[in-house]
């Protein structure tokens, strides 16, 4: 393959690599072929190909692997607001997918969440999967009494979608932030022997009446998810 000299080589390795990924023929998960390989096919140094790697790599586009190769990376979402999962990466224009690992009714006796002493709640852990990656895993403690008649197949798609169909409007919510090292039950269930940069985010929705309406416990693989915050000095 020859290239076009009018702008920087490897920019043109990197802009094919790109409408490759654009037009499936190289999927999320697949390995790109080696800097030799790819010096060959471009006749280009390996230098300029390690150039156009590094800099797909710094986007996020593609992971090396020590020792393996470079893979391509789902695309990284990105929240900057009130959103469901589903509907952040609805708009990414991806596909989601969502597994219930655990849907269950706990007493009062069961659960010591101070915020819910008085409740009975159901505790629900979910898998968040983008283009059949592992991007997350959420686990949900909610009071029974705004989603008493719910079933597994609803919470297999947006959950506050579910509430607001309850009459249940998330308003606004508080988060606390912090990075996890993983450990062998997170291998499991983000389903990889890699070792992945994991964010864990405690959050606390609310409703219009200033309601707490649940508490979610997540943790995300933070090369593919995003998180903004806005904070404001209100002093």
């Amino acid at each position: 393959m020859s290239i076009n000299k009018e702008e920087p080589a490897y920019v043109k390795i990197q802009n094919d690599i790109m409408e490759r990924i654009k037009k499936g023929e190289l999927k999320i998960g697949e390995r790109l072929e080696s800097e030799r390989d790819m010096a060959v096919k471009y006749n280009l140094s390996r230098m300029t190909v390690r150039q156009a790697i590094g800099s797909l790599v710094n986007q996020g586009v593609l992971e090396r692997r020590k020792g393996i190769g470079t893979y391509v990376c789902s695309p990284k979402i990105t929240q900057n607001n009130i959103m469901s999962f589903t509907e952040i990466v609805i708009k990414s224009g991806l596909k989601s997918k969502t597994e219930v690992l655990n849907f269950r009714k706990c007493d009062k006796e069961e659960m010591s969440i101070p915020e819910f002493k008085n409740d009975c709640l159901y505790e629900i852990q979910r898998r968040r999967k983008i283009e059949n990656e592992v991007v997350g895993i959420e686990s949900v403690y909610i009071p029974f009494k705004y989603i008493e008649n719910i079933k597994i197949q609803d919470l297999e798609n947006s959950l506050f979608n579910y509430l607001k169909e309850q009459g249940q409007n998330i308003k606004f919510s508080s988060a606390s932030i912090q990075s996890i090292l993983m450990t062998t039950l997170h291998h499991k269930l983000f389903e990889t022997d890699r070792v992945l940069p994991l964010l864990m985010v405690e959050s606390k929705y609310f409703n219009e009446k200033n309601e707490l309406i649940f508490i979610e416990n997540s943790i995300y693989n933070c090369q593919v998810y995003k998180l903004n915050i806005n904070i404001n000095n209100d002093f």
